[in-house]
């Protein structure tokens, strides 16, 4: 009888796509009289890239919510991060009125919901240092919903996020798949469309 195997992953697609430990050779360089800590300059310089684009943020990121699976950079990434980061920036448009409307339209399975209800909130908790921010984030089907809201909270739970935003620690009492909360009283919760009734966010 013939015997179908699950496919292994290519490892070497694998390791692209997961963060790889330097070895201890590399953890130091002298420069001059001077020590440096590389592992720990190049933390600070993805917090640098990190807080000057989003876009950027999502490709460092990436590995921590599909580590499985190559990212695949795309314009209309830049074009929907721009977009995102003038509302975090408080971008008012020319009447005076606050930027803070957005309607994405794109076909299915090119990251809307991955960047909007997941990097996005992320990426405003750490590297823009707003960890008080309240999302509400609703999807026609709570399955939908929770699964963005695990997918949020794995990242910001990881090794990678801590060591570089540590200032984002989340509650031990509100850790639930539909709902968790920060030490800066910030939240996610996830709902079905029609039920936030009574909910209150900064993001909806």
């Amino acid at each position: 009888p013939i015997r179908w195997r699950q496919p292994r992953p290519d490892p070497e697609r694998v390791r692209i796509a997961q963060p790889q430990p330097r070895p201890p050779e590399m953890a130091y360089i002298r420069f001059g009289k001077a020590l440096i800590d590389v592992n720990k300059a190049l933390i600070d310089l993805d917090r640098v890239e990190c807080k000057e684009s989003l876009s950027r943020f999502i490709q460092l990121a990436w590995p921590i919510v599909e580590p499985n699976q190559e990212y695949v950079h795309g314009w209309h990434i830049d074009a929907l991060c721009e977009h995102l980061e003038a509302i975090s920036d408080d971008h008012e448009l020319e009447d005076g009125t606050p930027y803070n409307r957005l309607l994405v339209n794109i076909p299915p399975g090119t990251m809307k919901s991955l960047a909007v209800s997941v990097f996005w909130p992320a990426w405003e908790w750490g590297p823009l240092n707003m960890p008080h921010l309240r999302y509400l984030c609703a999807s026609h089907s709570q399955e939908l919903a929770v699964r963005d809201n695990m997918r949020m909270r794995r990242l910001v739970s990881s090794d990678w996020y801590k060591a570089r935003w540590p200032h984002v620690v989340l509650t031990t009492d509100q850790n639930q798949k539909t709902k968790f909360e920060n030490t800066s009283t910030g939240f996610r919760q996830a709902a079905a469309a029609g039920s936030i009734t009574g909910s209150r966010g900064d993001r909806v």
